[in-house]
């Protein structure tokens, strides 16, 4: 069962990734147009800014996901080097399940934060902030998938 999810959350990550790099390479594409018709056109594009900050958030949450996935996090491995060789194990599972009870907690604030942006719309572009917004939920959602894999596969050191 554990082989299972490892491998599904795996599947889940490339895909995850996949989507961030797509979102990383929209967000060059839109800047450097957007400096090209500022700079050299003396026009500028009221709605790349909205759309960049847009896509920023969505990158923003996906990529902290994966930072989990790949241990990218800060985290507090000096004082987890300091226990017992035999209890190093437990401590690392207790950070990681402290870890997963505050993410369940923004995931709820994240409820309310799209509950509340949902009658806010961009101005130059006709989408919804709530929209962007949704990736509160979904990125800490991915994070805690991804603190439930470390977990049961110890692979964090």
């Amino acid at each position: 069962m554990a082989a299972k999810y490892s491998r599904l959350i795996s599947i889940l990550n490339k895909y995850i990734t996949a989507i961030c790099m797509f979102i990383v390479s929209i967000l060059v594409i839109l800047l450097f147009a957007q400096v090209i018709f500022r700079y050299v056109l003396n026009n500028s594009l009221s709605w790349t800014e909205e759309i960049v900050r847009f896509l920023l958030i969505w990158s923003s949450f996906l990529s902290a996901s994966l930072g989990v996935w790949y241990k990218g996090h800060l985290g507090i491995k000096y004082f987890i080097n300091k226990f017992p060789k035999n209890t190093k194990n437990v401590a690392l599972i207790l950070v990681h399940v402290s870890t997963i009870v505050f993410l369940v907690v923004a995931f709820i604030a994240s409820i309310k934060v799209i509950q509340i942006s949902s009658g806010i719309s961009l101005i130059s572009v006709p989408l919804m902030w709530s929209y962007a917004f949704i990736s509160f939920p979904i990125g800490i959602g991915l994070s805690i998938l991804y603190y439930v894999d470390l977990i049961i596969q110890k692979r964090a050191e």
